[in-house]
């Protein structure tokens, strides 16, 4: 008789390498991304456009990827992960060489929706090839290191981004985000494995799973009728699950964590420095970089307490801290104070970090593993697209303190809710040594 607890041990070796090769490809594709996020605004000025229509770059990638996350994860379930993330990579290597030689305006922007595309095909691969492949004992940290490299690619991208623009023309990014691209398209065709070796990699993942709560759990009680929500059926799309308390919540987490990340981190706070503090560019740089190296620092060892201690005790105490950091920079009148909050929510942030994306692992249905993260991703990609816009307006209507007071109790709210009403998806191994076993035939 086969025994799948053995099968996943001699496995581990393959989840976790084919998991190196996806983190090194999302390194070389946010690095490219990042490089270009500095000077997209000056570039687009460069067509002689105003200011505000300049917007439409930036806006245009973010609409892109919300309307390609859950057709991805059709694909990426229908063809796999890693012909899905080429496919993502390819059309962001050639839309980045039409945008570094276009001459009207909207071309670029197009080339800019363009990135977008496929941007959100390689990131809903990546994200459904790493939750499905990844036992629960080892999803916390598998996510974190896939989190992570992203982190890396947005704390270095732009630093050198802005570096080739100073020395090679506003357009050299463009040229450096294809090559990346391009790169982290062949590493992906040799480091990420094919469709069939995939759902190998999930089905033993899966029999271990289901071999190890068998063993452990009391003998389920015999249900009347079926569940009405265990799984999509036949032609049915992924908003089934929006009828799920539990993946709605852990939604309202990712939304969260995104507004914040580009609404509070990516505007607010910055302006905040600048025009209320009086600070310069590069303490505000300094700062902000403060709380990213302590977020990258946390992932790993959060990674290790989501696995152990289960999804929720990062996720609520994580968003906590993130909602008073940002009290504390409503409070902060003078740089150390400033410093301080941006370290308080570097921590928040880090520890609430590979949480949700473990915990919506957990939760979605193996038959619809891509298209129900396309959908989570969707949602999370819809707060960083609102993240600007909303706590801009907030800023210009009540000020820019109000705009981080509301986002801190946006903040609260979710992780109270999430508290009282989220059920747990990862059973601490002491508390499954310590169920009863069923008893012998």
């Amino acid at each position: 008789m086969s025994n799948p607890r053995g099968m996943l041990q001699t496995g581990k070796t393959g989840v976790v390498s084919s998991v190196v090769g996806v983190c090194i490809t999302t390194v070389l594709l946010m690095l490219g991304g990042n490089l270009v996020s500095p000077v997209l605004p000056l570039y687009g000025l460069s067509f002689g456009v105003g200011m505000a229509v300049v917007g439409l770059l930036v806006s245009a990638f973010g609409v892109a990827r919300i309307l390609v996350d859950i057709p991805g994860g059709r694909l990426a379930d229908r063809l796999g992960a890693r012909a899905t993330m080429m496919v993502g990579c390819l059309i962001v290597g050639s839309a980045s060489v039409a945008a570094a030689v276009v001459d009207r305006f909207w071309l670029l922007v197009l080339a800019r929706a363009l990135q977008g595309v496929g941007s959100a095909l390689y990131m809903v691969a990546g994200y459904s090839f790493v939750g499905r492949v990844s036992p629960p004992e080892l999803r916390g940290r598998t996510m974190s290191y896939y989190q992570g490299s992203m982190l890396v690619g947005q704390s270095f991208g732009p630093t050198i981004g802005g570096f080739t623009a100073e020395h090679f023309g506003l357009a050299s990014p463009f040229w450096a985000y294809a090559a990346m691209a391009v790169l982290a398209s062949a590493v992906t065709l040799v480091a990420v494995p094919g469709a069939a070796a995939e759902r190998a990699l999930a089905e033993r993942t899966a029999s271990a799973e289901g071999h190890g709560a068998e063993a452990t759990q009391p003998a389920p009680r015999r249900r009347r009728r079926p569940e009405p929500d265990a799984g999509p059926t036949e032609g049915q799309g992924p908003t089934w699950l929006l009828r799920r308390a539990d993946f709605v919540l852990v939604c309202l987490v990712a939304f969260s964590i995104a507004y914040t990340r580009t609404g509070a981190r990516g505007t607010v706070i910055p302006l905040m420095g600048g025009n209320e503090l009086g600070l310069s560019e590069s303490r505000i740089g300094m700062a902000l970089t403060v709380a990213a190296v302590l977020n990258l620092a946390l992932l790993v060892l959060t990674g290790r307490v989501v696995d152990h201690y289960g999804r929720k005790v990062a996720i609520v105490p994580g968003l906590v801290v993130s909602a008073v950091s940002l009290l504390l920079f409503t409070g902060a009148h003078d740089y150390p104070q400033y410093v301080l909050a941006a370290a308080v929510l570097g921590l928040g942030t880090g520890v609430a970090g590979p949480a949700p994306a473990a915990y919506v692992s957990d939760i979605l249905p193996p038959q619809a593993f891509g298209v129900s993260m396309g959908l989570y991703r969707t949602i999370m990609d819809a707060g960083m697209v609102a993240g600007p816009v909303v706590a801009g307006a907030v800023a210009d209507w009540l000020g820019l303190s109000w705009a981080l007071t509301l986002n801190a109790a946006l903040l609260a709210a979710v992780a109270l809710l999430f508290a009282w009403r989220a059920p747990e998806t990862r059973v601490a191994p002491r508390a499954v040594a310590q169920a009863p076993r069923r008893g012998a035939a």
